[in-house]
C-alpha cells in the first residue's frame, strides 16, 4: 500500500500513484488532516462510505452528492475533529463555500476523468477547476495518466511526480477479434451460466443500451445477473441497478460509474472488457480505461488476466499525426475567429450566437454579453477521440501494440459467432411506446414514468412531441427518420447547419469516399430537407477540408476525397 512507502500525497502537483487499488485515498482519509476529496462518481463516494468508519479511522466520513443539504455540512463540521469530506466533481463548489478551504487539503482523484469526460461533462469539470486552488493544499491524482497531448489546458503546468513499485506484476490479456460482439457476448455469457467456464463474470461494457439488450435477449434477471450504471440514467432495465457493495452475481455487467476507483472484492471475479465498433463509447483507451478495470477486482484468483472482445474499425486513411497537424491549423484560424465573431455587431453576434450550430466545436457559447470563447480542451478530446476510434481499433496489430507500449501480455483470437437479432424480444416498438406515452399523458398525475423513461431511449422524443404533436407522429407512420427529417426541416438553423448535421454521421473525418458516393449521399440529404437543388461530390467541400485522391476498388481506379477534418462554421 501507499501508506507503505510515503507519509503523505505530494503537495500541488499532478500525482502518478504508480498502480491501481494501492490505497491512495485511504492514505488522505486516514492522515491527521482535515481533507476533501473529490470523486467523479457518486458509486465512488458509496464506495468509500461503505469502508468507514474502521479501526483505521474511528471518526465517520462524510459523504456529499447533490442531494445533501447544506445544513448536513455544517452540522458535520461541528461533530467531528478532523473532518474528512468525500464530494462528487458537481459538488464540490457546494463544499467550499461551507468550509474554510484555506485549512483543508484537496484530493481530486481520477483527474484523468477530467479530460476524459470533458466533452459531457464540462461543466462539473469547471467547478473543479474553478476550486482548487482555493485549498491548503492540491493534488490531482491518478494511476492511469494521461499523455502529455491530453492534460486540460488549465492543468498542463503543474509537475508530475509519479511513484516508483518495485512489486508490478505483467497482467496477461487474451484479445478476441469478432465478428459481432454482441453475439460473441452472449455466447460468453451461456458459458459462464451452464458452467463451461468456472468464476464469475465481469463484463465492462460502456454502454447502457448495450447491457439491456444483452439482458433483454438472454432474459437474465436478479437471480444471476448484477448490472451496475449510472444512478443519473433513467433507462428501464429488467434488472435493478445495483451496488458493488452487493453480492457478486454469477454475471456482473458494469459500466464506466465502476471503471474508475470502486473497489470490488470477489475471489471468483474475471474480467471481460467489452468494445463494440458500433458504439464509440465502448472503445476504451488502453493506457487509462483499461490499464483502471485490469487492477478493479482486489482479491481475485484471476487477477492477472483480462479477456478483452472487440470488433474492428474501419481503416482510416489518415494518420494521427496527419489529423494532429491539421487540428493545429484549424486552432489558429478558429481564433482569429472567435475575435471576428465577438467584434462583431449586436445583430450579426446575435445571429451567429442563436442561428450558427458549434455544439461539437472548438468554440463555447458565453451567455453573458453573448460572446464566443475558443476552448483548446475541445481540440484535444477531438484528437483523443481520432486516435482511439479511427487509430487503436482500426486494425489488430495497432490494438496488441497499444497493448504492448502500456506494459501488458497480449494473447490474440478470433470468434465468428453469426449475428444475433436483438430485437428478436419482447421490448415494446417505437410506436407502441409512443402511444403509450399519449395515453399517460392524456391523464392527469404527478409523475410520468412511461415517459421519463421513452425520453431516455428517443432523445429526439420530447422534442418531436412538443413541436408536431402525437397526430403529426401518427401521419408519419411513427418513422423514426421521417420524424427527424421533420424536426430539421422545422428548425430555425441555416440550410448549410441543416445539412451539415445530417451528413455528420455519414462523412467522418480520416475516410475516403467516392465521388459517386458522395453525389448519392448529398442527393439523400437534400432530397430529405426537401431542398431543390442537385447533389454534386464537390458540395463536401463546404462542409469538410478534403483532398482529392484516387483509390483502386475492385480492380479499378476511382476518383474521390479524402476527408481531412470538420469545417466548423458553416456559411450563413
Amino acid at each position: 500500500y501507499l501508506s507503505e512507502i510515503i507519509r503523505a500525497l505530494p503537495k500541488n502537483c499532478l500525482f502518478d500513484k504508480g498502480k491501481v487499488g494501492c490505497g491512495g485515498t485511504s492514505l488522505a482519509i486516514e492522515s491527521e488532516d482535515a481533507y476533501v476529496i473529490c470523486v467523479p462518481f457518486i458509486s465512488l463516494v458509496e464506495n468509500k462510505l461503505s469502508q468507514y468508519p474502521n479501526k483505521r479511522r474511528v471518526e465517520p466520513i462524510l459523504g456529499v452528492t447533490g442531494d445533501t443539504r447544506v445544513r448536513e455540512i455544517k452540522d458535520y463540521l461541528e461533530e467531528v475533529e478532523i473532518p474528512k469530506i468525500i464530494v462528487t466533481y458537481d459538488s464540490l463548489g457546494k463544499v467550499t463555500n461551507q468550509i474554510n478551504s484555506s485549512q483543508f487539503k484537496l484530493l481530486v482523484d481520477e483527474y484523468h476523468l477530467l479530460f476524459n469526460q470533458y466533452s459531457f461533462r464540462s461543466d462539473a469539470v469547471k467547478v473543479v477547476l474553478d476550486n482548487y486552488k482555493k485549498y491548503k493544499e492540491f493534488c490531482f491524482m491518478t494511476a492511469t495518466p494521461l499523455e502529455k497531448d491530453f492534460v486540460l489546458d488549465e492543468l498542463k503546468d503543474l509537475p508530475l511526480v509519479k511513484q516508483e513499485w518495485p512489486d508490478t506484476v505483467i497482467t496477461d490479456v487474451q484479445t478476441i477479434k469478432c465478428k459481432n460482439v454482441k453475439a460473441s457476448t452472449i455466447k460468453l455469457v451461456k458459458c459462464f451460466l451452464n458452467g463451461q467456464i468456472k468464476g464469475n463474470a465481469y463484463l465492462f461494457v460502456n454502454s447502457v443500451d448495450f447491457i439491456k439488450q444483452i439482458v433483454s435477449y438472454l432474459k437474465l434477471d436478479d437471480s444471476t445477473t448484477r448490472v451496475i450504471y449510472s444512478k443519473n440514467n433513467k433507462t428501464d432495465m429488467p434488472i435493478s441497478n445495483s451496488s458493488v457493495c452487493t453480492q457478486p452475481k454469477k454475471i456482473n455487467f458494469l459500466t464506466s460509474t465502476v471503471f474508475e476507483g470502486s473497489d470490488i472484492y470477489d475471489p471468483d471475479g474475471r474480467i471481460f472488457i467489452i468494445s463494440d465498433p458500433s458504439k464509440c463509447q465502448t472503445l476504451l483507451d488502453i493506457s487509462t480505461s483499461i490499464q483502471q478495470i485490469a487492477g478493479r477486482i482486489r482479491d481475485s484468483k484471476y487477477i492477472n488476466s483480462i479477456t478483452h472482445l472487440y470488433g474492428q474499425t474501419r481503416y482510416s486513411e489518415l494518420s494521427y499525426e496527419d489529423f494532429k497537424s491539421e487540428s493545429n491549423k484549424t486552432e489558429q484560424s478558429t481564433l482569429k475567429l472567435v475575435k471576428q465573431m465577438n467584434e462583431a455587431g449586436d445583430e450579426l453576434r446575435e445571429l451567429l450566437f442563436t442561428k450558427t450550430d458549434i455544439s461539437d466545436k472548438y468554440i463555447k457559447r458565453i451567455k453573458e454579453g453573448l460572446k464566443f470563447e475558443f476552448d483548446p480542451n475541445l481540440v484535444k478530446v477531438d484528437l483523443y477521440n481520432y486516435k482511439i476510434c479511427s487509430g487503436t481499433y482500426s486494425v489488430r496489430v495497432n490494438l496488441g501494440n497499444e497493448y504492448f507500449k502500456n506494459g501488458f501480455r497480449v494473447n490474440t483470437a478470433e470468434d465468428n459467432a453469426i449475428k444475433i437479432d436483438l430485437n428478436d424480444t419482447s421490448e415494446p416498438t417505437f410506436k407502441e411506446v409512443v402511444q403509450q406515452v399519449k395515453e399517460e399523458l392524456s391523464k392527469p398525475r404527478q409523475s410520468n414514468p412511461l415517459y421519463d423513461q421513452a425520453v431516455v431511449k428517443y432523445p429526439f422524443l420530447k422534442e418531436a412531441i412538443d413541436l408536431l404533436g402525437f397526430e403529426r407522429l401518427a401521419t408519419l407512420q411513427y418513422n423514426q427518420k421521417k420524424i427527424k427529417d421533420e424536426l430539421i426541416k422545422r428548425s430555425d438553423k441555416t440550410i448549410n447547419n441543416k445539412i451539415a448535421f445530417k451528413i455528420k454521421s455519414r462523412i467522418k473525418p480520416g475516410f475516403w469516399y467516392s465521388k459517386a458516393d458522395l453525389k448519392k449521399i448529398f442527393q439523400s440529404v437534400y432530397n430529405d430537407l426537401e431542398i431543390d437543388q442537385a447533389g454534386k461530390a464537390v458540395d463536401v467541400l463546404s462542409f469538410y477540408k478534403a483532398k482529392e485522391s484516387k483509390k483502386r476498388i475492385a480492380g479499378d481506379l476511382k476518383d474521390g476525397y479524402t476527408i481531412i477534418s470538420n469545417k466548423y462554421i458553416y456559411d450563413l
